[in-house]
């Protein structure tokens, strides 16, 4: 039985550390797109506090890289060849498929776990999870993060998306929000991204574990106020929101802003680049394209804000906390503000309502030096004293403790 500790009593009297596998197709490295800093962060909040092992939902070439970096991976299942011709069909007409626990993975990870003596089983992203049918297995928690109904929803509303894939979509969700709670129903508890989830999901036991920056200024770092006319775009290019985000921006609304601000830079810095719409952006008027770079405290130094012309996707922007961590406010949608509550519109940040919306808040922070400044000051103090590592360690041990309160 789970206590509300950090130890279990033993039969003898002698105290053993909670024993906890964590379920992931997501690697925790290397920690360059969103969502693989969340399970870093996590793995490291659950490490610091317990006896953790992965069982990663990959080949055996990335368990071994996660052992190299560290990592007690205790058992895997390579996922990749388990999608049958016609997959991506299947999953439009019959939406729940994708949901359904797959024996063959479900009874890899029930021998591990009771093999291993686990007192949980913590499983990251919905999906993943049911396949692996954690729920039967043990005592259950899942990461939720990117609540899968939002994200079709934002894709739906997505400028980009063709009619024919919204209407493929809108069937999808249509089944999904029937079901979605159910599907989680049997689980003991779920961590989501924000307050603005608990809406989306109906459970008893739902704890918000904040998505915070995982790439955080030096100790004693000197980063001043912002001078420069440079707007940042921070971002991992192997999601596609990303990607198509920001060549929408570059496309439609970029020159708009240039015309009225001809001296302003875009700048774009993210990993996973690809080259083809490196040298796009690259012959627009005014775009540097960089890409990957190792330190980001130099780009945040010499930028006068960042930008998230996002309209897509779903959970928290965590470049967003990035930017504040690294003194420098942000223009952002009115999606990629999803979450971020604390931070009032026009106080540490900007909102925009529309493309053009975003193209008039960006220009007035340009030519608002001294109000952007101070903007980039409320938003640092806000970003420090709600969004720390240490709060999520507490929201994790919470949530476990609120499975054992459960239990007994």
């Amino acid at each position: 039985m789970l206590t509300c500790s950090l130890e279990k009593t033993m039969g003898s009297g002698i105290g053993s550390i909670m024993k906890i596998l964590f379920v992931t197709e997501n690697m925790p490295v290397p920690a360059i797109a969103g969502s693989s800093q969340r399970t870093s962060i996590i793995l490291r909040a659950l490490m610091e506090q317990y006896q953790v092992d992965v069982f990663l939902l990959r080949g055996l070439k990335e368990s071994e890289f996660l052992i190299s970096s560290g990592y007690s991976v205790v058992g895997n299942f390579d996922n990749s060849d388990q999608l049958p011709f016609g997959s991506e069909l299947l999953k439009a007409l019959f939406p729940l498929r994708d949901y359904s626990p797959k024996p063959s993975i479900a009874h890899r990870v029930k021998q591990v776990f009771d093999n291993g003596n686990y007192d949980l089983v913590i499983g990251r992203y919905v999906r993943p999870s049911l396949i692996s049918g954690l729920a039967s297995i043990g005592k259950s928690i899942i990461d939720v993060d990117d609540v899968d109904l939002s994200s079709i929803k934002n894709r739906i509303n997505a400028p980009q998306t063709s009619w024919l894939l919204k209407s493929v979509l809108k069937y999808r969700l249509h089944v999904l929000n029937k079901h979605f709670s159910n599907l989680l129903s049997t689980y003991k508890g779920l961590f989501i991204a924000s307050e603005q989830d608990r809406s989306l999901i109906d459970h008893k036991n739902m704890h918000v574990l904040p998505n915070i920056s995982y790439n955080t200024p030096t100790q004693n770092v000197d980063i001043g106020p912002s001078v420069s006319e440079t707007l940042l775009w921070v971002g991992s290019f192997n999601h596609r929101v990303n990607l198509d985000g920001l060549d929408t921006f570059i496309s439609n609304d970029w020159l708009k802003l240039v015309k009225r601000c001809p001296t302003a830079i875009l700048r774009v810095v993210g990993s996973h680049l690809p080259e083809g719409a490196a040298a796009k952006w690259r012959a627009v008027e005014n775009v540097e394209v960089v890409g990957f770079v190792e330190d980001l405290e130099e780009e945040y130094r010499e930028a006068a804000f960042s930008v998230v012309p996002l309209w897509d996707g779903a959970g928290t922007k965590i470049k967003v906390l990035e930017s504040f961590m690294f003194k420098r406010t942000a223009v952002v949608t009115k999606h990629a503000a999803r979450g971020f509550d604390l931070f009032e519109d026009g106080q540490a940040l900007m909102i925009a309502n529309s493309n053009e919306d975003f193209v008039n808040k960006a220009v007035e922070l340009l030519e608002n030096t001294e109000r952007r400044q101070t903007m980039e000051q409320t938003a640092q103090v806000i970003v420090e004293q709600n969004y720390s590592f240490s709060s999520v360690k507490t929201a994790v041990k919470n949530a476990i403790e609120s499975v054992d309160a459960a239990s007994e």
